[in-house]
């Protein structure tokens, strides 16, 4: 709610900005925004570091294969929309300003940089799921980081409404044609949706459908246990977002993604969409990562801001279907421990 009021201020007060304001007075305004940018930049080592160690202390083998999967596929699904509708091609983009970058970050660099960040991952998640196996021995160490990681995105969602007016007021105050970037925008949507849409009324009951051979909209007995962890983990629906928003802001800008470059966007997408919580604007976070690794500019942030309330519910409802489908899949593979346990002893530890 508190975005939303952002937004609504910027947009009543953004014509008489665009009036009045000089170069150097859209800098001043911008600053307050520049500062949220900082803080997002800081926070983002800590608050995934803690997410992932919150989340895979509680989840298994099977589940985190599956959270791995399911992630990279819309993925691919978000890159393949975006490089076939052009969302961020219009005749605007060729106005872009030329002191920009015009060349995307290089492939090796990008993978260094998806290197660097999956080793973090990878210690994270490693580290997570030994916290878990300690069971009761591990549990004031997982409860530190789940306070880490609830600290820290609280800081965040403070500041986050203030950053975001200035932010936008900023970025439109600077915008020379701002009906094309409402199209733009609203087609960057309309690709969000459509991949939305394939992932969760295709993609995720064909898995289900090949791995069980049943119903995929029958949901299992562990729904009720697993879900919460997978809330956390399986962001199929941020992993997409993010992976559309990369490529859009790369064709506002004219920069060219080649192959390589693309498949290490999707990497680096998967592994970032993993470790952002399951919270409102928790995506920003890791939308820095994924901008920052890729040689984009994290102030286009700010251009998605706009439909983000309304888009978020659709990306949250194809989060928890992808939890339900991944229910149902390790269910499935997990039967025979299931048949052989107690009810009252069944759990998430498969």
């Amino acid at each position: 709610m508190s975005s939303s009021v952002s937004i609504l201020i910027q947009d009543l007060t953004h014509v008489y900005l665009r009036v009045v304001f000089s170069a150097t007075d859209i800098k001043y305004l911008t600053f307050p925004g520049e500062l949220l940018m900082r803080i997002l930049q800081m926070v983002v080592l800590p608050l995934i570091i803690s997410s992932l160690i919150t989340a895979y202390g509680r989840i298994g083998g099977r589940a985190f294969s599956y959270y791995m999967v399911t992630t990279l596929v819309t993925t691919f699904t978000g890159i393949a929309l975006a490089v076939i509708i052009q969302p961020g091609n219009s005749s605007r983009s060729t106005a872009v300003s030329s002191g920009g970058k015009e060349k995307a970050v290089q492939s090796v660099d990008a993978f260094l940089d998806l290197i660097r960040c999956v080793c973090l991952l990878v210690f994270s998640v490693a580290f997570g799921l030994i916290l878990g196996s300690m069971e009761n021995q591990g549990k004031p160490l997982r409860d530190f980081f789940d306070c880490l990681n609830k600290a820290i995105m609280h800081l965040v969602n403070i500041y986050s409404p203030v950053g975001i007016v200035f932010l936008l007021a900023g970025q439109i105050v600077k915008m020379t044609d701002t009906g094309e970037i409402g199209r733009e925008v609203a087609m960057n949507t309309l690709t969000v949706i459509t991949g939305l849409l394939i992932h969760s009324f295709f993609t995720l009951p064909l898995i289900y459908f090949v791995v069980t051979r049943k119903n995929p909209f029958r949901f299992m007995s562990v729904l009720q246990p697993y879900l919460p962890t997978g809330a956390t983990v399986n962001t199929d629906g941020a992993a997409l977002y993010e992976a559309v928003a990369a490529l859009f802001i790369a064709q506002v800008h004219n920069m060219d993604f080649n192959l390589g470059q693309i498949i290490v966007l999707s990497f680096i997408v998967t592994v970032a969409s993993t470790g952002a919580a399951g919270i409102p604007q928790a995506g920003m976070v890791s939308m820095v990562i994924v901008l920052s690794s890729t040689g984009l500019s994290t102030e286009d942030i700010s251009l998605f801001l706009y439909m983000f309330v309304n888009r978020d519910r659709l990306i949250t409802a194809t989060n928890v279907l992808g939890d339900c489908i991944g229910v149902g899949v390790v269910q499935h593979l997990s039967r025979r421990e299931l048949q052989s346990s107690r009810p009252a002893e069944e759990s998430i530890w498969l």
